[in-house]
């Protein structure tokens, strides 16, 4: 959409919608909401919203100096909100803030966060006029905050002057800085205008180093790479289709069991921890997944994560209330599976319904690597790469973790074979098109010359490894 230039589409339907089973459909749905109102994770999601439980992870993984920052939560007891959700969705987990907060409205997960950390804001009201300006313009709080944060690094720096930025002091937390740019980045005014096109058409119009501060991934800027050190993570950013944790978050297996002891009691907690543990075990068959020192099974529960992900998205599922939390949460792909074949009519096992998130990955892979994605993209910034990551420490011997590029590019090859792709160029072979059912994509590919000359399973060991 994005290249097209193309803002939204529009549909709007005129029949009524029709379920195969009905009385099938609502009692899986009935039993489902059950479960989820009487679930712990949903009843804190219900009590305290994202935001109490984003204080809390920041408590565990930020420094001192970073504690000290404020935080949304502080604003939903400023100004008591109610809670808000999805229609019908029991977990009810956003913020509602009434007309006197800045005109009001209803804010959730990172929307909350970036106008506080990624800035070094202090000003609660200032933090909720930016996360509610950002819905009213339409733009992403996420990576308006994390470009603006890194504009404050580069001033910081000295790389540039109030006399670059049209007279405004990109100091920390500056509330001319944080609210003056987002609106200059919307309107294209000024030097807003060399933000507006992304942080990497940005940094090479700056010049002067700047790309070497930008935190992002294949151009997005993102929050997560404090998590680099987990390698999980780092290497679903690296290789998924959006360069953040979207489409391929692994938090269940990153930072879930390093939470579960300060959100549930003692019993539920390991009761939820030997889930998730024999979840990567029965995906990687291996019990050293979850371990930040191995390498093994980290490109399973990648691939994982992300099939998971491709069917909540297509079943039209909730990450907070499912995938995230892989076998802790009632709202599995079992379930949504019941769900599916009782409205349509059409029963798919679970095999099938992987092969059809296999399938959809695959045309990701191969529509990216048309437009011109190459391996070498596939990287986190230098500054997260061979020296110790900020904010991501060994809790074992409390040093900050250490992310090697040699073991990035042995995951990488990990993950590439294990899709089905050439491992010299991360390109999907024409087996694993055709065998998803895209041998159309196949011979586009074969046509431009991008298709690899020989298989995934034909590479030699030295290539596999």
């Amino acid at each position: 959409m994005g290249s097209k230039n193309l803002k939204a589409i529009v549909v709007r339907g005129t029949k009524e919608v029709s379920l195969a089973d009905p009385v099938r459909y609502l009692q899986i749905a009935e039993e489902l909401q059950r479960e989820m109102k009487s679930h712990p994770g949903i009843q804190l999601y219900q009590r305290y919203g994202l935001s109490a439980l984003q204080k809390t992870m920041g408590e565990v993984l930020k420094d001192p100096e970073e504690r000290r920052m404020a935080h949304p939560y502080e604003l939903t007891v400023k100004y008591n909100t109610k809670r808000a959700g999805c229609f019908g969705c029991p977990a009810q987990c956003m913020d509602q803030y009434p007309v006197e907060a800045k005109g009001g409205g209803v804010i959730s997960c990172e929307l909350h966060a970036e106008p506080f950390e990624t800035v070094r804001n202090t000003d609660l009201d200032l933090g909720l006029e930016c996360s509610l300006l950002a819905q009213r313009y339409g733009v992403d709080s996420v990576t308006s905050m994390m470009t603006i944060g890194w504009l404050m690094e580069l001033y910081e720096r000295g790389l540039i002057t109030a006399k670059d930025t049209d007279g405004i002091a990109m100091e920390w937390g500056s509330p001319e800085a944080i609210s003056g740019m987002l609106r200059k980045m919307v309107f294209r005014e000024g030097f807003g205008n060399v933000l507006a096109d992304g942080i990497l058409p940005a940094a090479e119009r700056i010049g002067r180093g700047a790309i070497d501060y930008a935190r992002q991934v294949k151009g997005m800027p993102t929050n997560y790479l404090y998590s680099a050190a987990t390698k999980t993570a780092a290497l679903g950013m690296g290789v998924g289709t959006r360069g953040d944790l979207m489409k391929s978050t692994t938090f269940a297996f990153d930072g879930a069991i390093g939470l579960l002891r300060l959100l549930y009691d003692e019993k539920t907690a390991a009761e939820y921890e030997a889930v998730i543990r024999h979840k990567a075990a029965e995906v990687t068959g291996t019990d050293k997944a979850l371990c930040s020192r191995e390498l093994e099974g980290k490109a399973e529960l990648v691939i994982f994560s992300e099939d998971e992900i491709t069917l909540c998205d297509c079943l039209s599922a909730c990450k907070m209330v499912g995938v995230g939390w892989f076998g802790v949460r009632p709202y599995d792909t079992e379930r949504r599976a019941a769900l599916l074949a009782a409205g349509t009519g059409v029963e798919r096992d679970l095999d099938t319904l992987y092969q059809f998130a296999k399938r959809i990955r695959n045309l990701e892979r191969a529509y990216n690597i048309r437009q011109g994605m190459t391996r070498d993209m596939e990287t986190l910034p230098k500054r997260f790469m061979d020296q110790p990551i900020e904010y991501s420490r060994d809790t074992r011997s409390d040093q900050r973790n250490v992310l090697k590029s040699s073991d990035f590019e042995e995951l990488k090859d990990r993950y590439y074979l294990l899709r089905g792709w050439d491992v010299a160029t991360g390109i999907p072979t024409g087996e694993t098109l055709k065998r998803t059912g895209l041998g159309d994509v196949a011979k586009d590919l074969e046509k431009r010359g991008k298709l690899p000359k020989k298989s995934a399973e034909g590479q030699s060991k030295k290539e596999k490894h």
